[in-house]
């Protein structure tokens, strides 16, 4: 209530600020709908982000498919030799390069 001078009583003061807040059940409402977004939305965006390494890894792909084909296009339909077990390599002296971290041939 108003005094006549324009301020509010004490005990309109200490109402007023008892029903300022929120309680606690108001706020653990507000916490368990966050959770349940925040369960929700966590498998989605890794799922997206999942989906684009594999069209990236597809999109790859495609530049290497493009690579043979092109290569067969210009070498009348023949693809890139494949490696032959039983051949060592050999640099222009024709000496063995080795293979491996123990010395041996390829």
């Amino acid at each position: 209530m108003k005094r006549a001078n324009g301020t509010r009583s004490s005990s309109q003061t200490v109402r007023t600020l008892q029903l300022a807040g929120f309680t606690l059940v108001e706020l653990l409402v507000v916490l368990a709908i966050i959770g349940v977004l925040v369960a929700i939305i966590v498998p989605v965006a890794l799922g997206a982000r999942r989906a684009a390494g594999r069209m990236s890894e597809v999109s790859a792909l495609r530049g290497v498919m493009t690579g043979w084909i092109s290569y067969a296009a210009d070498q009348n339909g023949f693809v890139l030799p494949g490696y032959k077990a039983g051949y060592s390599a050999r640099d222009e002296n024709g000496n063995a390069i080795p293979a491996d971290a123990y010395g041996g041939d390829i």
